[in-house]
């Protein structure tokens, strides 16, 4: 199984003590669960793409660097932590400034940040490329900063959109996939595992994310998972 598979195997075992099987159909042949023999259950990655024409690239495949440096940055604080934490969510714009000067803008940023007021929610200007929006987060031991959202200005920012379009982006590829074998299972199911950090989205955000599904693709059910399969962070039924 890959990491998805097993944070989907964790969350339907916590509600489905029995009728769950691995690759009912043979390996690497859909559905990736089957579910008391009548549902059939796809598992996919949410992840962030950009829409060219009709090519979707991940947008950590293209901005992985640059994911990279604010992780190391924000693990930079942990030791200025003094009970408090707050997520931070990014957005950037090409092209990008050379490394070490970006860092050097974050440390800054976050530095005044820590040593202000810390009014939260806020939006602080890294430099002419970057924004940091910061709001408050459950408490982590011995984390300050945690990584949230990451938006890229050419494939859209706001970050409701961005889910919408990548849920539907998995929608149409999914029903693909399953179109040979479709009518064998009497419900189908897509759930999702989210590495787009959608628990620090709001309530009505995550609301208007659900009004911009309209085609379930022939998917009875649509799950979004927090990435550690702890949490139904959205539910969809057709």
């Amino acid at each position: 199984m890959n990491q998805e598979e097993i944070v989907t195997e964790k969350y339907l075992q916590s509600f489905y003590k029995s009728g769950l099987i691995y690759e009912p159909e043979g390996f690497k042949r859909p559905p990736d669960f089957s579910l008391n023999t009548y549902i059939g259950i796809e598992v996919r990655r949410l992840n962030q793409n950009y829409f060219e024409e009709s090519d979707a690239t991940g947008l950590e495949e293209r901005s992985i660097p640059l994911l990279m440096t604010l992780r190391q940055v924000l693990t930079s604080f942990d030791k200025r932590f003094d009970g408090n934490s707050y997520w931070v969510g990014m957005t950037f714009k090409r092209p990008l400034q050379e490394k070490r000067k970006t860092v050097q803008d974050m440390e800054n940023v976050l530095d005044g940040f820590l040593k202000g007021n810390r009014q939260v929610p806020c939006n602080l200007q890294v430099n002419d490329k970057i924004e940091f929006e910061i709001r408050s987060s459950t408490v982590v031991q011995n984390r300050v900063f945690r990584h949230a959202i990451t938006s890229d200005d050419d494939s859209g920012g706001l970050a409701i959109q961005m889910y919408v379009d990548n849920i539907n982006y998995c929608l149409k590829e999914k029903e693909n996939k399953i179109a040979p074998i479709k009518d064998k299972y009497k419900e189908w199911w897509l759930i999702l595992v989210d590495t787009m950090m959608s628990w620090y989205l709001e309530s009505h955000e995550v609301d208007h994310i659900r009004k911009g599904i309209s085609d379930c693709h022939g998917f009875n059910k649509i799950i979004v998972l927090d990435y550690h399969g702890n949490n139904c962070l959205l539910e969809i039924t057709s």
